[in-house]
């Protein structure tokens, strides 16, 4: 009889993770479990706070040979927030317990920075573009006792320094299995959204078509130069609709946030799947999904509601035309407003996001972005501060002093501490704060919100929610009252003592 591998997947989790689904650890214990390994998934807050002995103990009660471990939560977020740290302590506790034992990194943060990821002796390699197959081959390679030079899209450290083993094609979404739901305790990773008390989350493609000059994800981003093939992939709409019935039937789900970076990216698959919905009769499903401005006609906004679509986020980003230039987002504030104006027509509550700091940001063009959001009035408005990931297209209009240092792995929490623009950072944070409150606590804006509520019983628990700190609505609650630090940097003791 073959021997086989046994394996653990470790799910590194931000302090900020809510009931976010780790799609992507789940894909690939789906895929190693197919591939005929024995597979667990554990879900940790691993990290130095949580103690290295009790995390070895974890890992040793597994019986894995290999442990694979990530680098960010979300995989297929074109703004993935570093679990580093945690990842580091994964790796250190399973290399104590085990010196022999093997660990792999994933996550897409490795394709920037698995030079200076691979300098923690307890990493033996790094996987560089989309985690399943990778894993499926290093496991396999465990098994038979072979090296891994000789398994595409890995960096290996060497003599010379990490290098890459090779070029990966990008996998077909269809040949995929469905991410391992059972491998966790799922339940406590659906949620009370503001669109159903019922939500997930499903992924239903990977990659984006769009070249945002700011955006890790981009085509031209050194995240996608460690692939070949297309950079957007979309599941077929069969498939799609029998991941949705599964959770429809299975675990009463009743609503989807989408997680594609662009839904809509082809109008006729978007167009099949909503007519597969309508056919399957899940009259009480809702969903949201994220698309760019010009990605959507009247029609198929339409044919989109009809099939549940209660709330689209559309990246906006600023509402100066100069700024939208420069992040190339090949869309006008006429086209933004266009869009927002056809969504509500079609009865969809539009949502936005919108990014401060980008270089060339001025105080006039964030003050026309937050005055812009009220004039557009989104149902849900974000408003994000510019981190500058290693290899986005926008790099080579950076300051060379603005370079990320790359072993200085903190920057990548998200949170603000240097600024890109000629804003000082301290400033930044505070046009970020007063965005959300000038936004949410506008008079018309709380009438809005309070007939929703009296509308929509859904509506009525997730503004609860947001009160009581609860859940999917504390983060709102926080950044509104101000007792969120952006500018905070729990990590400078770390770094001071490495």
């Amino acid at each position: 009889m073959k021997k086989t591998t046994k394996a653990a997947v470790i799910i590194t989790k931000p302090t900020f993770h809510g009931h976010m689904v780790p799609l992507g650890y789940l894909y690939v214990v789906a895929a190693l479990k197919e591939a005929g390994f024995q597979t667990v998934a554990v879900e940790s807050d691993a990290g130095e706070e949580a103690g290295t002995k009790t995390l070895a103990e974890a890992i040793d009660a597994t019986g894995a040979e290999l442990v694979v471990t990530g680098t960010s939560y979300k995989f297929h977020n074109n703004c993935p927030s570093s679990t580093i740290e945690s990842a580091m302590a994964v790796a250190r506790a399973a290399k104590e317990s085990d010196p022999g034992r093997r660990v792999l990194l994933i996550g897409p943060l490795n394709a920037a920075l698995y030079d200076s990821l691979l300098k923690e002796p307890a990493v033996d390699a790094a996987a560089l573009g989309e985690p399943e197959g990778i894993c499926a081959d290093v496991a396999a390679a465990v098994r038979d006792g072979k090296p891994w030079r000789d398994i595409p899209g890995l960096a290996l450290r060497g003599p010379d320094g990490a290098a890459m083993t090779g070029i990966r094609e990008y996998p077909d979404p269809d040949a995929l299995p469905f991410p391992d739901r059972d491998a966790i305790d799922f339940k406590e990773h659906i949620a009370h959204s503001y669109f159903s008390p019922q939500t997930t989350e499903v992924l239903t493609s990977r990659g984006c078509p769009f070249n945002c000059s700011y955006c890790f994800g981009a085509r031209t981003s050194r995240r996608n130069s460690v692939n070949s093939g297309a950079p957007f992939r979309g599941a077929s709409p069969e498939r799609v609709v029998e991941e949705i019935g599964l959770l429809y039937d299975r675990w009463g789900v009743r609503g989807i946030k989408f997680s594609d970076v662009e839904f809509c990216a082809s109008s006729a698959r978007v167009e099949n799947i909503c007519s597969l919905i309508l056919a399957k009769g899940y009259k009480d499903l809702r969903w949201r999904a994220v698309t760019h401005a010009k990605s959507v006609k009247p029609e198929l906004l339409k044919l989109m509601r009809s099939a549940g679509c209660a709330n689209i986020y559309y990246g906006v980003e600023s509402g100066d035309d100069r700024m939208l230039r420069v992040m190339n987002k090949k869309a006008a504030l006429e086209d933004v407003r266009e869009a927002f104006r056809r969504t509500r027509e079609a009865g969809i509550k539009p949502e936005a996001s919108f990014l401060l700091g980008v270089p060339g940001e001025t105080e006039e063009s964030a003050e026309n972005t937050i005055r812009f959001s009220m004039e557009i009035m989104p149902f849900v408005a974000t408003f994000h501060v510019f981190l500058p990931y290693p290899g986005i297209p926008l790099e080579s209009l950076m300051k060379k002093e603005d370079a990320q240092p790359l072993d200085d792995w903190d920057v990548y929490q998200l949170r603000v501490g240097k600024s890109y623009c000629d804003i000082p950072p301290e400033r930044l944070e505070t046009l970020s704060k007063k965005a959300y409150r000038r936004f949410y606590l506008r008079p018309s804006k709380i009438m809005e919100l309070i007939l929703c509520a009296l509308r929509e019983p859904t509506m009525r628990g997730y503004i609860f929610q947001i009160i009581a700190g609860k859940r999917e609505g504390s983060w709102l609650r926080k950044m509104l009252l101000g007792r969120r630090r952006l500018g905070k940097d729990p990590g400078a003791k770390r770094r001071e003592n490495r």
